[in-house]
């Protein structure tokens, strides 16, 4: 299932490549990354019957700018981009995708937009 995080890059990178230079990272950006940047982490629960395994994942995606609409449009393109998608992505079969949560802050004059999808996925 470490699939999933190429899976989701390819997803991400597919709606925001030239938005934020291609700057996505999974787990942590390098230090001193300029803005904008996407962020994104998961984590999974493994469902095993007779017949399949499925996974429920959780991807959590941030996005960092330095100005509010930055980050607003970009977290529309990903959620236009992730919202209810299916199909097989970097080997995996992906169900579904849904947005489950959005946040957003601000510090030190960096916004930061989180928004977290739910993932159902089948081997």
């Amino acid at each position: 299932m470490i699939n999933l995080n190429q899976a989701i890059f390819t997803l991400i990178s597919g709606a925001t490549y030239t938005l934020v230079n291609n700057r996505i990272y999974p787990l942590q950006a390098p230090e001193n990354t300029p803005l904008p940047f996407i962020g994104f982490e998961r984590s999974s629960t493994v469902n095993w019957t007779r017949d399949a395994c499925t996974y429920d994942s959780v991807v959590t995606i941030y996005i960092l700018s330095a100005d509010y609409g930055t980050g607003i449009t970009i977290g529309g393109k990903l959620i236009d981009a992730l919202s209810r998608v299916g199909g097989v992505y970097a080997g995996i079969n992906i169900k579904d995708i849904y947005l489950t949560s959005i946040e957003e802050t601000v510090t030190d004059q960096i916004f930061t937009q989180k928004l977290e999808f739910t993932v159902h996925s089948v081997v």
